[in-house]
């Protein structure tokens, strides 16, 4: 109900994939980030109202995989916990930062 996850691996450089994360958060309208840390890899923004939404909270964690890649978790979730629609947005913003991140 208006929560949306996705997993990315991408052949990056951990260092990288945190900047690129941190630096997605730019493509969402009146997001900002309220929390980092890079040693742990998470990110957390917040959306303030808009026309869609009554605020959203973004997530993403980037976890080294061993190899030279990283996983990326990205999920975005109403503020409200019991929202009857969020208009798309939290797809919206998962989609908007999974794009960047795989282009």
């Amino acid at each position: 109900m208006g929560v949306y996850v996705r997993r990315l691996e991408l052949p990056l450089p951990y260092d990288k994939a945190y900047e690129r994360s941190l630096y997605s958060l730019l493509l969402i309208s009146k997001a900002r980030v309220r929390n980092e840390d890079r040693a742990e890899g998470m990110i957390f923004a917040t959306v303030r109202i808009n026309s869609k939404t009554f605020g959203d909270r973004i997530s993403i964690v980037v976890t080294e995989t061993g190899t030279e890649s990283v996983y990326i978790d990205v999920s975005s979730r109403p503020v409200l916990r019991s929202p009857l629609l969020d208009y798309g947005a939290n797809l919206d913003n998962v989609n908007k930062i999974c794009e960047f991140l795989n282009a």
